[in-house]
């Protein structure tokens, strides 16, 4: 924390850092499997160890309490490496370690790859002409814009660079294509291609394409190079080409004694080539991973690297590295542990990780002290009514149970895709909601996504959903209800039925209200009690679009 004070001389404030106090945590109590993967990692000289650890397992506890373990035994804590894949993670490692150890021992130092690969990067610098501890890091849609720079120039240019296929040509300046290109690049250096070889392989192939290509990826890094800057597929590569190097490598094995990496099943080839440089020949490298948690194909992840790291990192006698696999799961009880086995054990067991002990990998068993878990499968017609009928089941839970809001939790397979809707059902039945910051991009985030829909209200009224009009309606920005929405789509439906010959309402109340909102005028001759928040919200893009047309400034409009 700070603390502040003033001098008495000159009156100017100082500001004193006081580092808070550090408190030892307490120890696990380990079961037989993790106190074997705890002894191998404190033990130096024993060799490359994989721990296959499935959900609930105590995966992080083990990783945390054998670093600890390598540190109490001896090894200096600046002596070990511990690697992650994100920030969050990794920042949870190095507080968990420090607390394990205590304020009197300096805990690990854990790194994301992409950290760790900048900085290698950066100590290049003597030894590679493109190593520079400065180099500009370029984001995703950063690195989109370079590469549709470079393909308008192709289209451009009366020599152009790069020979483009004719049928490619009407593509070239389209962002669909820049993607394709940029995951082209990402994947050709991930496996540690330069362009000269993927164009070798391109021939060899008889793919003209992918000379075309080739030459593109020449160009594009020669272009990084100009402007020092660098991509995070580039950066890891280049970081490989460091670490191989011979007084790299010398460097980072006389750096490092042990190496730990959590969620090994998520690494790409370059990753672990990387890992091979510091860490292969039979050295201390300790992994922790779950085949059956491999999603990150799309990013270059290949869980071959865990079903087959015996062989990829030996002992130093040529044997397979050994295999501790976790099985005691005190995280759920035993109908969802018995469920998770039963659908683990249609998986492939193919691989070398999976002799010996780690056949038991999928064979975990709930620990004896959990309830049994209960399990149910609903269904539902839409989106809406499934998060309806979660908020549903929370509020039972809050107001029949008594289980505090904070105990509650909600797990979606894609954040972008489903916490929105979710986010906003919760919201509206009055459902406290806490989201994680990293799940959702800003567009998609409660506070900036409704008034992204109303500006679209405004300025292409075509291209909002009847859906998204509700959720519009339901958010903070207008303050509406269900039981108000259903009241008006009532209203509507009655008002399309006595319009009809037949007497029948011809569209859904969704709709009706989407068009009535959209539509000036439409809801004038219903009372102001029934069309509410719809009315207020209808005479808002009115205005909006009045402001549009006499050119007033953004902020106006807003």
């Amino acid at each position: 924390m700070a603390t502040a004070g003033r001098r008495s001389s000159a009156d100017t404030p100082v500001i004193t850092l006081v580092a808070p106090e550090r408190v030892a945590g307490p120890r696990i109590t380990p079961d037989a499997e993790q106190q074997r993967a705890v002894d191998h990692a404190a033990t130096p000289g024993a060799g490359p160890l994989l721990i296959l650890a499935g959900p609930g397992t105590g995966k992080t506890a083990t990783l945390v309490e054998a670093v600890a373990a390598r540190i109490e035994a001896g090894t200096p804590a600046d002596r070990i490496l511990v690697l992650t894949f994100s920030r969050k993670a990794a920042q949870e490692l190095r507080d968990r370690i420090a607390t394990r150890l205590g304020p009197d021992q300096l805990g690990a130092t854990a790194w994301t790859f992409h950290a760790f690969c900048f900085a290698l990067v950066g100590d290049a610098t003597q030894d590679f002409e493109w190593g520079a501890p400065r180099r500009t890091l370029l984001t995703n849609p950063e690195q989109d814009a370079v590469i549709r720079e470079l393909l308008q120039g192709h289209v451009e240019d009366d020599a152009p660079t790069v020979q483009w296929p004719k049928q490619w040509q009407a593509a070239l300046t389209t962002a669909g294509f820049a993607a394709e290109i940029r995951t082209v690049f990402q994947r050709a250096r991930t496996l540690g291609l330069e362009p000269h070889e993927l164009m070798a392989i391109a021939q060899q192939q008889g793919r003209d394409a992918w000379v075309s290509v080739a030459d593109a990826l020449s160009e594009y890094l020669d272009v990084l190079d100009h402007k020092n800057e660098i991509d995070y597929t580039e950066m890891v590569t280049r970081a490989v080409i460091f670490a191989q190097s011979s007084r790299g490598q010398a460097d980072l094995r006389q750096r490092y004694d042990a190496v730990f990496v959590d969620e090994f099943q998520d690494t790409d080839p370059a990753q672990e080539r990387l890992l091979q440089a510091i860490a292969g020949g039979g050295r201390d490298l300790i992994a922790v991973g779950d085949p059956d948690q491999s999603i990150y194909a799309f990013r270059g992840a290949d869980v071959k690297g865990i079903v087959e790291f015996p062989v990829r990192f030996p002992q130093a006698d040529g044997s397979e590295a050994a295999v501790v696999a976790l099985r005691t799961c005190r995280r759920s009880g035993e109908g969802l542990v018995n469920l998770a086995v039963s659908v683990g054990a249609k998986f492939s067991s193919t691989g070398t990780a999976f002799k010996g002990d780690g056949r038991s990998h999928r064979q975990r068993v709930a620990a004896p002290d959990l309830p049994t878990s209960v399990i149910d499968v609903h269904t539902y017609s839409s989106t809406i009514a499934q998060g309806d009928a979660i908020a549903d089941q929370l509020r039972r839970a809050h107001l029949d149970d008594g289980i505090a809001w904070s105990q509650m939790a909600v797990l979606v397979r894609s954040g972008a895709r489903s916490i929105p809707s979710l986010h906003r059902s919760l919201h509206a039945a009055g459902v406290p909601v806490e989201v994680a910051g990293e799940d959702l991009p800003l567009h998609l985030d409660p506070a900036v996504e409704p008034l992204l829909t109303a500006m679209r209200c405004v300025i292409e009224p075509a291209s909002v959903t009847a859906d998204e009009i509700r959720a519009l309606l339901l958010s903070a920005y207008c303050g509406g209800d269900s039981a108000q929405l259903r009241r008006l789509g009532r209203a509507l439906r009655e008002e399309s039925r006595q319009a009809n010959e037949f007497g029948l309402p011809t569209t859904s109340s969704g709709e009706l209200i989407r068009d009535a909102v959209l539509t000036p005028g439409l809801l004038a001759t219903h009372d102001e009690e029934v069309t509410g928040v719809a009315r207020r919200l209808s005479e808002v893009i009115v205005l909006a679009r009045q402001a549009m047309a006499t050119h007033d400034d953004p902020h106006e409009v807003l």
